[in-house]
């Protein structure tokens, strides 16, 4: 289902909960990242400044339905509109933080 739409020549990061705002700061700092995956980022930890630094390398927030709060996702959504590149956010029902499944 991704073959057609995952470049393996390019650099991306991915990050869970504390590491999905380390993804998404270091991205931004970083150039040669080309995507960021936040998987159920706590996004707190970031300065407010750095939700609204534009960032060329797109972002996907991919969130599990039992974690996230209204705070965390607006934080999100701000960041997603500051991203040149495309910003998105995905919930997977029925998951909470730390499901494998």
């Amino acid at each position: 289902m991704l073959k057609e739409r995952v470049d393996m020549h390019e650099l991306g990061v991915c990050g869970h909960s504390f590491g999905g705002a380390t993804a998404v700061k270091y991205g931004q700092l970083d150039t040669d990242i080309k995507a960021r995956l936040s998987w159920d980022g706590w996004i707190y930890p970031l300065l407010p400044n750095d939700l609204k630094t534009p960032c060329d390398a797109p972002v996907m927030f991919l969130n599990s339905e039992l974690y996230q709060w209204d705070a965390n996702v607006d934080e999100m959504k701000t960041i997603c509109a500051h991203t040149n590149g495309g910003g998105y956010l995905l919930t997977i029902k029925g998951t909470s933080h730390h499901n494998c499944r």
